[in-house]
């Protein structure tokens, strides 16, 4: 089915918008250059001296950095290399590249494209388009050493030096790990179609990124200049030890010093957060995982430091409106559309990488002394035997996995007890985690557990149109039913429902006609394991995937295609979700005529399907209603 013309004229309005501000971004550039053969911008800068245009990263306003840590805590720096926080940012040395830089080509839905190369020990990149950002009075630089890169969990993102004093831009192309390919920096995220351009993103690291992917970080932004550019520096890249400890040049002179009446007016603002008190241990981790902004222009991000309150500097967002001070600095655009990118409408957030904004409105913090560190932990016990990347990839601590991150608080023969949770005992639905804390959170191409700590509420899922857990376990049963079993078992009032929500299942609903975010979490629990065991999903999903399969979405695209490869009858569907629009569309239909020919003969009314197979006439109904507003959701 086409996509709606209202959407195409949306998308059509928002490339000339963005064009518009891309043009004048370039002029102000333009504009600020400096005169002569020394324009930073020009194709005879030597390769010797551009390499070294990138953010200076060295030690400074107190910081020693990681390496002062390592002989007095030899295991905590151990572990913590062995994070993923450590690499969040990382030079770009051939030996930490995951990406293929052997002469490759990396070409765009637009048919525009990049050449990728190694040449005196670098990785390289040669530019086969134009932004207005390069133009000048000359022809601009195309080949550009990587000097950065940011990620290596799940995908791999690479920066350059513009030429602009430290400046740098994003390669338009990431490397995904899962897949081990190349793919558009667009279709690695959820965000409106893109139209086939390539943009570098020029700055955005210097401005955004070293906020949470380096330690004690400073933009250096020279706005009044010529230049019109970034000096930045930075302590170290990536997360080390002090974005968590705080500065440690005083603590390493202190206790290093082997007269301590030499040290005596040192102050050690070295902390450990699990010392804290609940709110300021979980404020150390909110400074990065969470939805904030400066409280005024007076204020530098790098001002809080851990320990401190992080409400004196910062405002955390609650979905909510700004108050209407004149305080506040947003900085991703008008308000509303920054809390449809990051919050659903009841102001839980639904996207990744920010579970303090989750964990500040859960009563098991606000009434309750949970902290983030009641369940994670930074450094790998010593008596952990998992592998360390298997540890880092949720950093929970041994004893927390399964229910006891919640028994540990909460009476287990009351809350554990089959009278409580009305599953079997060791069932998936008897799991808290699986109940009270749901995947409705988006990021990296999956669902990730919400960090609010709620109870299925049908009342809250009609509000925030956001699915219940019960729904996202059974995915072939409708609000109705979920309604009336939380009545029955918990006393729940059970609110007027309409005739969908009676008739057809909730993850069917919105997996047709549920907005870009909706739609990429349902093609994700579509293949969750729990899920497809309770709701006997192989059987009957494969529709509804084929049909995302050609979402105007690539993030959704490649969930559904992913999805789909979890069963048998499409384990060899070959399916390229950044292909030409004509194969999209042949591969979905290749994977609805393998579920047909393998297809169960019963009736599930719920999911639209009878004894003759899918009531394509409803199907396609529900499916003509789909939610196509643009999303741009900020994982």
């Amino acid at each position: 089915m086409s996509d709606k013309p209202q959407a195409s004229q949306n998308r059509g309005l928002l490339k000339l918008l963005l064009t518009v501000m891309v043009v004048l971004v370039g002029l102000s550039l333009y504009l600020g250059r400096d005169d002569g053969s020394e324009h930073p911008l020009l194709p005879d800068l030597p390769d010797a001296e551009i390499v070294q245009m990138r953010p200076i990263v060295a030690p400074h306003e107190g910081y020693a950095g990681s390496d002062s840590c390592r002989d007095c805590h030899e295991h905590n720096h151990k572990t913590w290399f062995a994070s993923w926080h450590r690499t969040m940012t990382q030079e770009a040395d051939l030996d930490k590249i995951v990406g293929n830089f052997d002469n490759v080509s990396v070409t765009n839905q637009g048919g525009v494209h990049v050449d990728l190369f190694k040449r005196d020990g670098r990785a390289w990149f040669r530019k086969n388009y134009n932004e207005i950002m390069f133009l000048g009075p000359r022809r601009p630089r195309k080949e550009f050493p990587i000097v950065m890169m940011t990620g290596s969990h799940n995908m791999q993102i690479y920066w350059y030096p513009t030429g602009r004093a430290r400046t740098l831009g994003m390669m338009p192309v990431v490397y995904l790990r899962e897949e081990e390919r190349w793919i558009p920096r667009t279709s690695a995220f959820l965000q409106p179609p893109d139209e086939g351009h390539y943009s570098g993103e020029i700055g955005r690291w210097n401005h955004t990124c070293l906020k949470c992917h380096s330690t004690n970080p400073d933009p250096r932004y020279d706005a009044d200049g010529e230049r019109r550019s970034y000096e930045t520096q930075v302590s170290e890249f990536g997360i080390t030890c002090e974005a968590c400890h705080g500065p440690g040049s005083a603590h390493v002179q202190i206790h290093s010093a082997p007269d301590k009446s030499s040290v005596a007016d040192l102050v050690d603002r070295i902390v450990d957060p699990a010392n804290l008190s609940h709110e300021r241990s979980s404020q150390v981790c909110g400074n990065c995982h969470s939805v904030n902004h400066v409280l005024d222009k007076s204020i530098e991000w790098r001002d809080f430091k851990p320990g401190d309150d992080l409400d004196a500097t910062r405002i955390v967002e609650d979905g909510s409106p700004p108050d209407g001070s004149e305080d506040y600095v947003g900085e991703e655009g008008e308000e509303g559309e920054q809390k449809d990118a990051t919050f659903w409408s009841d102001g839980m957030v639904r996207v990744s990488g920010r579970e303090y904004n989750g964990l500040r409105i859960s009563a098991c913090h606000t009434a309750g002394t949970m902290s983030c560190v009641s369940c994670h932990s930074m450094h790998q016990a010593k008596d952990d035997l998992r592998p360390p990347k298997e540890w880092a990839n949720d950093q929970l601590q041994p004893d927390k996995q399964g229910d006891q991150g919640c028994i540990q608080c909460h009476d287990a023969k009351k809350f554990a007890d089959q009278s409580h949770t009305h599953h079997l005992p060791g069932s998936n639905g008897s799991s808290c985690y699986n109940c009270h804390m749901p995947h409705t959170t988006y990021g990296l191409l999956k669902a990730i557990r919400s960090h609010t700590i709620k109870s299925p509420n049908v009342r809250e899922t009609l509000a925030a149109n956001r699915p219940t857990a019960c729904n996202l376990c059974h995915l072939d049963k409708t609000l109705a039913w979920t309604s009336k079993h939380l009545h029955d078992w918990y006393g729940h009032d059970q609110p007027e429902l309409t005739a969908e929500h009676r008739e057809v299942a909730t993850v069917a609903l919105l997996a047709l006609k549920g907005d870009a975010g909706l739609r990429a979490l349902m093609a994700w629990h579509m293949s969750w394991a729990p899920a497809v065991a309770a709701s006997d999903a192989e059987q009957w999903v494969q529709p509804y995937l084929s049909l995302l399969l050609q979402d105007p979405y690539d993030a959704v695209r490649y969930i559904a295609g992913r999805s789909l490869k979890t069963f048998s009858s499409h384990a060899d569907l070959k399916f390229d979700y950044v292909a030409s629009p004509e194969s999209i569309t042949k591969a979905s239909e290749r994977a609805h005529t393998k579920w047909e020919n393998s297809r169960s003969r019963e009736a599930r009314a719920a999911v639209l399907l009878g004894d003759d197979g899918l009531l394509s006439g409803r199907f396609r109904a529900i499916y003509a209603d789909r939610n196509d507003r643009d999303m741009a959701l900020l994982e």
